[in-house]
């Protein structure tokens, strides 16, 4: 049963084009990012976000193409697609910071002000002296003990009458 007449002699001509093709995608992939990248620069948004889908179809495990993606959309207040970008990248890297700190950005903008808290602690856990994290998470700290304070002095008072309770 060694040799069962299926060919399992192998030319190798299968494996090199596979690897070619492959080695092709993740070139095309970059230079997507980089195309991207520069459209990105000069405000050119859509156009990024093409550039970056594009590269994502050569190369769905290349974990930038999505953050970036993510980040041009975040410029377009696209906050559910960048959420989901954000996602899809960190499922490919879990330990992508830009990835986490975009996502925690998206969930802000969202007003999942607790999750946003949430993901802004993960990046502080994952790099400590994250400047952008530190910045973002006490911005969001601080509208949130504000809002909370001008929510309980804008809520309306009980139209019930209110009367004199007599304790001894």
């Amino acid at each position: 049963t060694e040799n069962d007449g299926q060919g399992s002699e192998d030319d190798g001509s299968t494996s090199e084009d596979d690897d070619a093709q492959f080695q092709r995608m993740k070139e095309m992939a970059a230079q997507q990012k980089d195309q991207g990248n520069a459209f990105f620069k000069k405000g050119d948004y859509n156009s990024a976000i093409a550039c970056y889908t594009r590269g994502m179809t050569a190369d769905p495990t290349y974990a930038v193409l999505p953050a970036n993606r993510a980040m041009a959309l975040l410029k377009l207040e696209k906050y559910p697609a960048a959420l989901k970008d954000c996602e899809v990248a960190l499922s490919l890297d879990p330990g992508y910071v830009k990835a986490r700190l975009r996502r925690a950005t998206c969930l802000t903008g969202l007003g999942h002000h607790e999750e946003a808290t949430t993901e802004y602690q993960a990046v502080l856990k994952l790099e400590p002296g994250n400047k952008q994290a530190k910045a973002d998470l006490l911005k969001l700290q601080q509208n949130g003990s504000s809002t909370s304070k001008s929510r309980r002095s804008s809520r309306p008072r009980s139209q019930k009458p209110l009367f004199r309770m007599h304790i001894d």
